[in-house]
């Protein structure tokens, strides 16, 4: 590919350019349009419940102090959620600068050119690389400190600060970490970090970690432990058990369903991306040790760690897309090159059509009738914090919550509702449907003390006046896309 003349590499760029610009702008639009996830509004609320005195949780909330300048713009919080896309817009646009500055020394500019639209048309990097969650965040500062080590002792400080607060934002900065470090690793890292250096930048990382987490904890509050979260007791024992959870999966790997769903959303990504790499396999031109390295912490990674799903795959993605583009023959001429960029390109097109008419317009249109009827914050019951300027009550009903409220057979909302006034009850997610997955006992009580107003979706508690239950099993207004 380096010996086509300038013109023919020109064109290459020129379209590179193109296409890259055009996946760019897609994704600014799908900022303020893009129907949110339910983890973006818990991701807000633990931001209020900070500053209220109401947070519980010391482990992997940093970021509800970065962040809590967003509580003072006016809007609601679809508003607030649309300004803190905007900065996971930024970190995304700093991670793939950092990418592309270091796949310049691993690859051709072609190569790096078609990583990147590679990377930009991937259906999760389209729906999930600006999702106001730590994900993004947390890939913003690992490839930030990962460049800073390159630059000398002051540099490589200020990078072991960079990579204590991602963990205090997220411990899956442990993951992403591993993912991006072979692409990072270079002879000139190899000669200048000897063993005892990168255990002192170690030591100096979890320092940083554990001084910040001990900071941060002394605002948060200590309550009542129901029994399905452990967001209480020592950092170390609770640290293993996030490890148990979130690293040995009870069944199929997470990863494994997601890159099913993956597969079948976008073909033709999957099929370029496994061709050139078994034409690879066949070839002479073996695989480089970062490579290898590369491609089996992200299979391992896939299937190990339970909370593989769709968002959490940009932030993995881009090594792996920079070693498909070095796998593509360097005999192909510049024209196969232009016509395999605008294959990924229109295939990544077809994921914004798919998924335009996946809006926010349900949610902001609830969320402001039910600020319209509750001037002020009152305690409610949903699923994950939706109105998160709203104190929640009761725990995020996340898949590993429900599947711990399932096995110990734990009732919360009778309990919840007995020690908390409950103004209304947000039903925002299958789960309280009938048979969605409340025990028999909270399925029940909530349709016992609970009766539906003009406000689709939401529920205030019984009077005489109102028959109990009534319509508490319908859902007029759907609110969270399928993804």
């Amino acid at each position: 590919m380096s010996s086509q003349a300038p013109n023919k590499f020109h064109s290459v760029a020129l379209l590179g350019l193109l296409f890259g610009t055009l996946l760019l702008v897609i994704r600014a639009l799908f900022v303020a349009r893009l129907n949110i996830h339910w983890d973006e509004f818990f991701y807000l609320s633990q931001i209020f419940d900070l500053q209220a005195g109401r947070l519980a949780d010391p482990l992997q909330t940093f970021h509800t102090r970065l962040f809590a300048p967003l509580t003072a713009l006016p809007g609601e919080e679809p508003d607030l959620i649309v300004a803190g896309r905007v900065l996971m817009y930024c970190c995304s646009l700093l991670s793939l600068t950092l990418f592309c500055r270091q796949s310049a020394k691993r690859a051709s500019s072609v190569q790096t050119i078609l990583a990147v639209v590679l990377w930009l048309s991937l259906m999760e990097t389209i729906l999930h690389a600006n999702s106001f969650r730590a994900d993004g965040l947390c890939l913003a500062l690992v490839t930030t400190a990962l460049s800073l080590f390159s630059l000398g002792p002051i540099s490589a400080g200020l990078g072991t600060v960079l990579l204590g607060f991602s963990l205090l934002c997220s411990l899956k900065t442990v993951l992403i970490l591993a993912v991006c470090l072979p692409m990072f690793w270079t002879e000139q890292w190899r000669r200048r970090f000897s063993s005892g250096r990168a255990a002192l930048l170690i030591f100096c990382t979890l320092g940083v970690f554990l001084c910040g987490y001990l900071l941060h904890k002394q605002q948060i509050v200590s309550r009542e432990d129901i029994g399905l979260t452990s967001t209480q007791g020592p950092l170390l024992g609770m640290l293993l058990t996030k490890a148990r959870e979130f690293l040995i999966p009870s069944e199929l790997p997470r990863g494994f369903k997601t890159l099913a769903f993956s597969l079948c959303a976008q073909p033709i990504v999957y099929i370029l991306g496994m061709s050139v790499l078994l034409f690879r396999l066949r070839t002479p031109a073996r695989f480089q040790r970062w490579e290898t390295w590369t491609i089996l912490l992200l299979l391992g990674i896939l299937l190990f760690y339970r909370n593989s799903f769709s968002y959490f795959l940009p932030c993995i993605s881009f090594p792996i897309c920079l070693i498909v583009a070095r796998s593509i023959p360097e005999s192909l001429s510049m024209k196969g090159i232009r016509a395999i960029m605008a294959i990924v390109a229109l295939q990544g097109l077809s994921t914004v059509f798919l998924w335009w008419p996946y809006t926010m317009e349900n949610q902001r249109n609830l969320i402001h009738e039910v600020h319209q009827r509750f001037p002020e914050p009152v305690p409610y019951i949903d699923r994950c914090g939706m109105i998160s300027s709203f104190p929640k009550v009761g725990p995020f009903l996340s898949s590993l919550v429900m599947e711990r409220y399932r096995e110990k057979h734990l009732p919360i909302y009778t309990q919840v509702v007995a020690s908390s006034p409950v103004a209304f009850l947000l039903k925002n997610s299958p789960v309280f449907q009938s048979g969605g997955g409340l025990l028999p006992e909270d399925e029940r009580f909530l349709e016992s003390q609970f009766c539906s107003t003009e406000i689709p979706n939401v529920f205030v508690p019984s009077t005489s006046s109102k028959k109990k239950g009534s319509d508490l099993s319908s859902v007029s207004r759907p609110l969270f896309a399928p993804y």
